[in-house]
């Protein structure tokens, strides 16, 4: 059959969107008689073709293979599409708090506290939000490519062990985290993870700063925004405006290292543990750490790396 049913996604899943790896960390079963199945792939004349099977045959098996191929398009958007509403919803709840693992025993925290609250650095998140919500900023258009840059920084043989399916639901959530963030009820978890985004950035500045690799623009950028007061900023937002070149250039990478960062970080959510807690009864999180979390790509000596599990 070319279709099974993820116990853990709530979901339906095609036979060519799972590798044989997947069956087992999400529960794909018959969607039929609910029984254990695994993948198989045989090379066809033109191709490879790819379905599940069942491991034993028994009475009412040949029936599973009509049942399944009868289930009509519509069944199937239907149950993902409530399942995938449920989910979201599940992760929303503790996203906060499973974000925040992020920066265990980082090494800029107390440096961090200090500037967390700076007017300058509190009026640029609220305006981020603003335009978050209003859809000028993480544009849908630009969803995909951006994820493309930011599961780069990941670690590929984490991303190879995890499996197809699983980096397809990590890139899904992310999205349809980001659409909610968007919404007028979202105001408190966007602005929550935009700042998330941002420490990101400010950490790896204080990284980069340390070894002096930065440039001009860009210091005077991250100097300006983590100020006292917000008389700084605007000058140096009134100065960007003035003479453009570099320093909307360093403006701009501000808020790609703030996408990076916070998408990065929301790939590396460890969601197959999140759902198996959550369908045995348990808490989320529950005996969850950071050992959990996809560990991030080691980073070459030319590139700035942020927080890290």
């Amino acid at each position: 059959m070319n279709l099974g049913y993820s116990i853990l996604l709530g979901e339906f899943v095609p036979a060519n969107q799972a590798r044989p790896t997947d069956v087992a960390g999400f529960q794909i079963v018959c969607p039929c008689c609910k029984d254990p199945v695994f993948k198989t792939e045989r090379l066809g004349r033109k191709d490879v073709l790819e379905f599940f099977s069942h491991y034993a045959s028994k009475v009412g098996t040949e029936d599973c293979e009509l049942r399944v191929a009868g289930i009509s398009e519509g069944t199937r958007a239907s149950t993902n599409s409530a399942s995938r509403s449920q989910t979201l919803k599940l992760f929303l709840a503790v996203i906060r708090s499973a974000m925040a693992v992020a920066w265990k025993d980082d090494p800029h925290a107390r440096r961090w506290a200090e500037v967390e609250g700076s007017p300058a650095l509190s009026w640029f998140v609220d305006l981020r939000a603003d335009h978050m919500a209003t859809g000028r900023w993480f544009k849908d258009a630009d969803l995909d490519e951006a994820l493309d840059t930011a599961i780069s920084d990941v670690d590929l043989m984490a991303l190879r062990n995890a499996g197809g399916l699983d980096v397809s639901v990590r890139r899904r959530l992310v999205k349809d985290v980001i659409s909610h963030l968007r919404s007028p009820n979202a105001a408190k978890n966007r602005k929550t993870l935009i700042l998330h985004g941002l420490r990101g950035a400010v950490e790896a500045f204080w990284t980069c700063e340390a070894l002096n690799e930065i440039d001009i623009p860009m210091r005077k950028m991250f100097n300006a925004l983590l100020s006292d007061t917000r008389t700084d900023w605007r000058a140096w937002v009134k100065r960007m405006n003035e003479r453009q070149g570099p320093h909307l250039d360093a403006f701009n990478d501000l808020h790609f290292m703030i996408e990076m960062f916070l998408m990065r970080d929301l790939l590396r959510l460890p969601v197959v543990r999140m759902l198996e807690n959550h369908r045995a009864g348990r808490a989320v999180l529950e005996g969850i750490d950071d050992l959990d979390y996809l560990p991030i790509a080691h980073a070459k000596s030319d590139e700035i790396s942020g927080p890290s599990i």
